[in-house]
């Protein structure tokens, strides 16, 4: 699976891990520094904090990642964003 909102790109990769590339200006590939990354294979996978199976990523003003946590599971943890949350859209009361 890849997403990109035409300045940052992320894939979901066989090995269940999200790598980024693009610009990652507000953390929006989930690095830590603003900065170009143009070889995401230069970079390691973003660190989701998890070890859960992804079952979707979504790219746009900030990125998603959707675990899947089986079926029925309604737990508001399975979702974890990164990037710009200016005005708290991520979630994290900042």
């Amino acid at each position: 699976d890849i997403q990109t909102n035409g300045v940052a790109t992320c894939a979901l990769r066989s090995d269940n891990k999200v790598w980024c590339f693009g610009s990652n200006f507000d953390h929006a590939l989930g690095y830590p520094a603003e900065q170009i990354v143009s070889d995401p294979a230069s970079m390691p996978p973003v660190d989701l904090a998890t070890n859960l199976p992804i079952a979707q990523i979504s790219v746009g003003v900030h990125v998603c990642a959707r675990f899947d946590l089986g079926s029925g599971s309604a737990d508001r943890d399975n979702i974890k964003c990164w990037g710009w949350g200016g005005r708290g859209q991520l979630g994290y009361g900042n």
